[in-house]
């Protein structure tokens, strides 16, 4: 079964929905916490077989977590309450919702996924953090796509990492699993697996 997953699904506007028209997935699963976009995305993708997921995908084993609200139209959230985001010019206390949460693995084994053709994650500075957590040899994946977040230490309670440290480990960690990893843009990253 061809499947294709996008951990950080929004409002889904974005690339990953470009190519899902272009390409022939067979499942689209799509995994995002926030509920609030749950008609949207249905609507989006509704000429495709698809499966909404509303829980968290983390790099830690943990059942709940604080999502917090980063944007004033409440149309971004993320795990870790950022430093640098834009609206903590304006607010120090950041709304929040508590999430399920599972790790990419737990999900792909509680789901029976062995194998993913592409994997789209942007989870807002932690998908470096959920790369590194993969074991990839428990689920097969062919293409990654994620967002650069390249503040180092940006979370404020301190329990995960960005910057260019673990960017790149994540780039080693893909590199000797057999990926090829490139560019996309200055916040966008694709490894493709060597064939």
């Amino acid at each position: 079964m061809k499947t294709a997953i996008q951990i950080g699904t929004n409002k889904s506007g974005d690339n990953f929905f470009d190519i899902c028209k272009e390409e022939s997935f067979d499942l689209i699963l799509l995994i995002e916490p926030a509920k609030r976009f749950n008609d949207i995305i249905h609507e989006i993708y509704k000429g495709f077989n698809h499966k909404i997921f509303n829980i968290a995908i983390t790099s830690k084993d943990i059942k709940v977590a604080k999502l917090y609200n980063l944007h004033e139209s409440g149309e971004m959230d993320s795990l870790s309450k950022r430093k640098t985001h834009p609206i903590r010019e304006t607010t120090n206390d950041l709304e929040y919702t508590e999430v399920p949460c599972m790790t990419f693995n737990s999900f792909c084994e509680k789901h029976q996924i062995k194998n993913v053709e592409l994997l789209q994650i942007d989870i807002e500075g932690l998908d470096d953090e959920v790369l590194l957590s993969i074991d990839m040899e428990k689920v097969s994946i062919k293409r990654i796509i994620w967002e650069n977040w390249d503040h180092d230490d940006d979370d404020e309670n301190g329990i995960y990492r960005t910057g260019s440290v673990i960017q790149k480990e994540v780039r080693s960690k893909l590199e000797s699993k057999g990926f090829t990893v490139s560019d996309l843009s200055t916040r966008d990253f694709c490894a493709v697996k060597d064939i």
